[in-house]
């Protein structure tokens, strides 16, 4: 009787090991990738009269950097579509680069485009993979989001994304996220 009662609470405690180890390797394939600049919170988000921006870096100081778009686009690699979270990590990606396009981007057409195309040389097979299976999501969300940020707020709420886009600059994102369509291979709109 004894050994029974000691095999079933091994038996227990195997399990939940095992859940405990399922549920963290869920949670850690879900965890948002490395964003370029924080999200916005509902403490920081921005009143119609002053637009969320991202923290003040030595970086943001300096206005568009090719550095600082890179930081962005590596969001675009940094997870594979049809994953877990696949869809709410495309859309924190397309929020990142709205973001810093609407900020940074205007009359950098041409820098975003040598810019997008150095980076997206230098990457690996495997990355540029990525790339052609992510970006056709991360472009449609931005493009969304430019076209109409009210209609993509509770999908952006939902991936964490809680910045106001009113009062930035979406004619310049939407400009640049057609740019960088160009680069990274046309997506139809």
């Amino acid at each position: 009787m004894r050994m029974v009662k000691l095999t079933a609470l091994a038996g227990a405690a195997a399990l939940c090991l095992s859940l405990l180890t399922a549920c963290n390797e869920d949670a850690s394939s879900m965890m948002p990738s490395p964003s370029p600049m924080p999200p916005a919170t509902t403490e920081d988000a921005a009143t119609p009269e002053t637009p969320a921006t991202p923290a003040a870096t030595p970086e943001t100081d300096m206005g568009y950097t090719a550095s600082g778009l890179t930081r962005v686009l590596d969001g675009f690699v940094a997870y594979e579509s049809g994953t877990a979270g696949g869809s709410l990590k495309a859309a924190m990606a397309a929020a990142d680069v709205v973001r810093y396009t609407a900020q940074y981007g205007k009359g950098h057409a041409e820098e975003i485009r040598t810019d997008a195309e150095a980076w997206k040389n230098g990457l690996d097979a495997d990355k540029k993979a990525l790339l052609d299976e992510n970006w056709p999501d991360i472009c449609y969300t931005a493009k969304s989001i430019t076209a109409d940020p009210e209609k993509t707020k509770d999908m952006l709420a939902d991936a964490g994304v809680n910045a106001d886009f009113a009062g930035v600059d979406l004619e310049t994102a939407s400009a640049c996220v057609d740019t960088l369509n160009e680069v990274f291979g046309s997506v139809q709109q």
